[in-house]
């Protein structure tokens, strides 16, 4: 009777042929393969220790955060300031909120068109980024004060024919802005 084995009992405490150390680490893999719960420890300790490095690296990296500068535009206008509320309001909607990050420095004429070179050499002395301004005469008038500091129009009617720009695609200088056919 070739291959028969007579049946001993297994004592308490000793290791069976499938209690061995090969079939222990057979019987992990094949539990790790089904649930991917089952994690080395070594695994588990490097991603706390990167936890915890990162946790005490990047606070020392936090720095003050820099507020941006706070942008300063000139308004000019020949006539009443009543028509910049628009524009105020169309920058607010832009995210150019008053008082957070750009303030105005309105100077209107109310018709006195003598006092538009005095309000252009103020507005270069306050050192503004912008210039806004309405009509040829105030853009000829604040472009005699100033040939760095932008200078942005509305409703001129002929920026060629007024000098005030070499072509509408690109008008070179420092004067740019929206024009009327």
């Amino acid at each position: 009777m070739l291959g028969w084995r007579p049946v001993v009992p297994i004592r308490q405490g000793a290791p069976s042929p499938l209690q061995s150390a090969r079939c222990d680490r057979t019987r992990r893999r094949t539990q790790c393969a089904k649930n991917r719960l089952c994690r080395p420890r070594w695994l588990g300790l490097i991603t706390q220790g990167a936890a915890l490095a990162r946790a005490c690296y990047y606070p020392c990296r936090i720095r003050p955060r820099r507020t941006a500068p706070m942008k300063r535009i000139g308004i000019i206008v020949a006539g009443s300031a009543y028509p910049m509320d628009g524009f105020k309001s169309g920058l607010r909607d832009l995210g150019w909120v008053e008082g957070e990050g750009v303030s105005f420095e309105i100077r209107a004429a109310e018709g006195q068109l003598q006092r538009l070179p005095e309000f252009a050499s103020e507005m270069v002395s306050l050192g503004v980024d912008l210039i806004a301004v309405i009509g040829a005469v105030t853009v000829r008038a604040v472009r005699k004060a100033t040939s760095t500091i932008p200078i942005v129009f509305a409703v001129v009617v002929e920026p060629i024919g007024d000098g005030l720009a070499t072509n509408l695609a690109h008008p070179g200088g420092n004067v740019t802005g929206v024009t009327t056919f």
